[in-house]
């Protein structure tokens, strides 16, 4: 199947087609353009213009398209095995001017973002160095996006997903979802595994601004779980148990209630959160950082948290990069 991602510079969409792939196995097709390939681009080919002319003449490139003086298409074997391919889904980003170019194409779903404000876009198109493009990008926005809402739009035939706040957990949550009910199949097994969950909420976490407080990374954490089990299960779906030690388990996942917050030894500046599977460390500054519990040494008694690095899966500094094993927190 052939999933396009559609959406002015900046609004997200590389870096959600990377988590795609990385954690989902969505394939690229080959992306062939006459500038130069940014870092991480593996998945797109630079050759001249000239090389870029003829391989169009030569039948060898399809879906070509314009954009900032530069020239992309896609090689041709690739969007032909990717639409007869019912097992994998096959990722290209293509622009929304030329959408009708995939109106006869079969097995192709089309999914738009854009982002939640103009002042949102802005601020994202100066994070990624591309400030001598900004009144382009902008145009382009005012031009394409900013009339549309978050919806199935029939006249584009094409899902509509609203970027907030970087949200990419969020965002992929409602790609996989409509991927699983338009498709009718599952995307590596189950879109919902609850592993799979959190590292979406991780990630999110990962992009909101750091804390500068114990009680506001608390919040952070908080908030990325909630809403992002809310888009699943409802906000009115909402039934914590007090206690997981007696086999009280929900498929929803919820913060830890904070009577389970614990002192670490030889850092008062620190609280541990124990959780089922993993353990919660918040600094009074607002770093985080999560482990995996050892069976062996589920409590840091024979070695301390703060050596225990191959147990960490998240880790996010506070409002002055710091750590949470550092000397401040003592």
């Amino acid at each position: 199947m052939l999933i396009a991602f559609i959406g002015c510079s900046c609004v997200g969409k590389s870096t959600i087609m990377n988590l795609l792939h990385k954690n989902r196995g969505f394939i690229y097709a080959k992306n062939i353009v006459t500038r130069h390939s940014r870092f991480g681009e593996y998945h797109k080919t630079t050759i001249s213009e000239d090389d870029f002319d003829n391989a169009i003449i030569n039948n060898e490139l399809i879906l070509e398209n314009r954009h900032f003086n530069f020239k992309y298409s896609y090689l041709r074997s690739d969007i032909e095995q990717a639409i007869s391919d019912l097992n994998n889904y096959w990722m290209i980003d293509f622009g929304i001017e030329n959408i009708n170019q995939l109106n006869n194409f079969d097995n192709t779903y089309k999914i738009i973002i854009i982002p939640e404000s103009i002042e949102f876009l802005k601020e994202n198109v100066i994070k990624s160095g591309r400030q001598e493009r900004l009144d382009e990008i902008i145009l382009s926005y005012e031009n394409f996006y900013a009339n549309l809402n978050e919806v199935f739009n029939n006249e584009l035939n094409s899902l509509v997903i609203k970027n907030k706040k970087n949200d990419l957990g969020g965002v992929t949550f409602k790609i996989i979802r409509h991927l699983v009910n338009s498709t009718n199949c599952y995307i590596s097994g189950s879109p919902l595994f609850k592993d799979e969950r959190l590292g979406l909420i991780l990630v999110n976490l990962q992009s909101l601004n750091p804390a500068s407080n114990g009680l506001e990374a608390y919040k952070l954490l908080s908030n990325a779980i909630n809403e992002f089990e809310d888009q699943i299960w409802g906000a009115n779906n909402y039934f914590p148990p007090r206690s997981f030690l007696h086999g009280n388990k929900t498929d929803r996942m919820y913060t830890i209630f904070t009577e389970s917050f614990f002192e670490v030894p030889g850092y008062t500046g620190v609280s541990l959160l124990l959780s089922r599977r993993e353990l919660i460390f918040i600094s009074r500054y607002g770093a985080i950082e999560i482990q995996l519990k050892d069976d062996e040494d589920k409590y840091g008694d024979n070695i301390h948290f703060d050596s225990r690095k191959r147990n960490v899966i998240f880790k996010k500094n506070d409002s002055t990069d710091d750590g949470v094993w550092v000397d401040k927190n003592k």
